[in-house]
């Protein structure tokens, strides 16, 4: 009765049938896992996301592909590899030899018009053989327990309907007498630590990128003015802000409040002509986690915007990576 509750599913169509078809599930003979087989089809080259969303999960394509193949992909760079689907790309579009889907290229790591190492082999299903479990050894009785009484069409019927309930909510029965009766559900077990969704992983990895782009942004409009006034000042380059007092204050500061004791040496970021840019730049620095503030000071009788920001030899690599290069410490 309980074999026949248990419904069989038909074979999937599309994409979802085939995914379906990798999955390994338990038979008689054995359990279906998935393997590298190189022979079958194995390259290591250039792969790149071009930073557009797309369809279809996960998968990569690849120039020399034949046939459409269950691979799993490695980056190089850092270990990641996931396993997906390998088509076939046109020889004649322009880029590197192996393009990446969006969920892949965030499954493994790869950041939009990054080129990375990739490692893509092809998967093949085996069958692993189970050793079938020894029969549980029955100890003989005493003595011979006295029949149990015989049952009526409505008790085994109500016996059936409890072992199905018992079935499907997990609980487990005790037999007493010849009739199984449901025992009492052990107590809940602790939940695990939910991972996070694939839409929370995608959100991160976005405002990852916004705020990159916003420091460079802002760094790109520091190169900008730096450049405008090596111009207007015939072909003379930007020098350090050195009239700005290395104590200066903010604005609320100078009203008496007592200034923040920080650790550490004064690093000037960027310069600028205008104050707006600067307070981009010290916005840029804030959403990667760089405290900065802008001072102003005087150079040939014009206001000049500087960014300063105070840290040690790491702050420094730091905000250079973030796309301000000429930073440096002021003493």
């Amino acid at each position: 009765m309980l074999a026949g509750c248990v419904a069989s599913g038909g074979a999937g169509s599309g994409a979802a049938g085939a995914s379906a078809g990798m999955l390994a599930s338990p038979s008689r003979s054995g359990a279906a896992r998935e393997v590298e087989a190189p022979e079958i089809y194995q390259t290591t080259d250039t792969a790149l996301w071009d930073g557009r969303p797309s369809l279809g999960g996960i998968w990569v394509a690849a120039t020399d592909v034949k046939d459409p193949e269950r691979v799993i992909m490695v980056n190089l760079a850092n270990g990641k590899s996931v396993a997906g689907a390998l088509f076939r790309r046109e020889a004649g579009n322009p880029g590197p030899k192996l393009q990446l889907s969006s969920d892949a290229a965030d499954a493994l790591g790869v950041l939009a018009g990054q080129p990375v190492q990739l490692r893509v082999t092809a998967l093949r299903k085996v069958e692993v053989e189970t050793p079938a479990a020894p029969a549980p050894k029955v100890a003989a009785p005493e003595e011979t327990p006295p029949a149990a009484p015989a049952q009526t069409a409505a008790s085994t019927a109500a016996v059936a309907a409890s072992a199905l309930e018992a079935a499907d909510s997990g609980a487990p029965t005790a037999t007493s007498g010849g009739t199984e009766a449901v025992s009492a559900a052990p107590a809940a077990a602790p939940e695990a630590p939910q991972r996070k969704t694939w839409a929370e992983r995608r959100a991160e990895a976005k405002a990852r990128r916004e705020a990159e782009r916003a420091a460079r942004a802002a760094a790109k409009a520091a190169a900008e003015d730096q450049a405008a006034d090596a111009a207007a000042a015939e072909g003379i380059g930007v020098t350090a802000i050195e009239s700005a007092p290395l104590d200066a204050r903010a604005p609320e500061t100078a009203a008496g409040a007592a200034p923040p004791v920080a650790a550490g040496r004064p690093i000037q970021v960027a310069s600028f002509s205008q104050e707006e840019n600067a307070k981009r730049a010290v916005e840029a620095l804030a959403r990667i986690g760089i405290s900065a503030r802008p001072v102003r000071s005087e150079r040939d009788g014009k206001a000049v915007w500087g960014v300063v920001a105070v840290g040690d030899a790491e702050l420094l690599k730091k905000i250079k990576g973030a796309g301000f290069a000429d930073a440096y410490f002021l003493q």
